[in-house]
């Protein structure tokens, strides 16, 4: 467990999004119930070139649809919505098919 503020701030410092860390530990759960990692050590795998805009940076409607696979990354709601949007789409047609 990363107890240390000094340590924690240096990794999270280290990290960018789009980062591939692997992750040794055992498994656990948060406060809010989800199952964890409560890692014992960490290693950057492969770090993410060229670095992902933040949220703010993609707000160009014409780049976003562009670039659809960015906006999945970077924009938490875009990606809510896919998910959204193959449920029902994946309800839709296990419907159609009993029938």
């Amino acid at each position: 467990q990363f107890d240390d503020p000094d340590i924690f701030n240096l990794l999270r410092n280290a990290i960018r999004r789009g980062d591939i860390i692997g992750a040794k530990g055992n498994p656990g759960r948060t406060k809010l119930g989800e199952l964890s990692v409560i890692p014992s050590s960490l290693q950057l795998l492969a770090p993410c070139t060229p670095r992902l805009p933040d949220q703010n940076s993609l707000l160009d409607i014409d780049k976003r649809a562009k670039e659809r696979w960015l906006d999945l990354i970077v924009n938490d709601s875009s990606l809510e919505t896919l998910l959204i949007r193959s449920k029902i789409i994946k309800n839709l047609r296990n419907f159609l098919d009993s029938k």
